[in-house]
């Protein structure tokens, strides 16, 4: 199976608060942050932008990657909130 090369460009358009460029990758013309939030693969940050709180939605309605079973948002998690056993 032969992958083909392609170019990734990442514009920035905030630094957190942890000075962390946030920022929109695309290739070849596709948004490559809402494809990993379509397929599951992450989630909408709020924080810094409702661009991708679409694409969220209909990943959990099709129970895409993160959303075929239970999860903890990144932000809760790290607040020290766990999923019940």
């Amino acid at each position: 199976n032969k992958t083909k090369e392609r170019s990734v460009k990442c514009e920035q358009r905030a630094v957190d608060r942890y000075n962390r460029i946030v920022a929109v990758c695309t290739s070849d013309n596709e948004d490559l942050n809402a494809w990993m939030v379509i397929h599951g693969h992450a989630v909408a940050y709020r924080r810094y932008s409702l661009d991708y709180v679409a694409a969220e939605d209909i990943s959990r309605s099709r129970k895409n990657g993160i959303w075929a079973g239970k999860f903890i948002f990144p932000w809760l998690w790290r607040r020290g909130k766990r999923l019940q056993k």
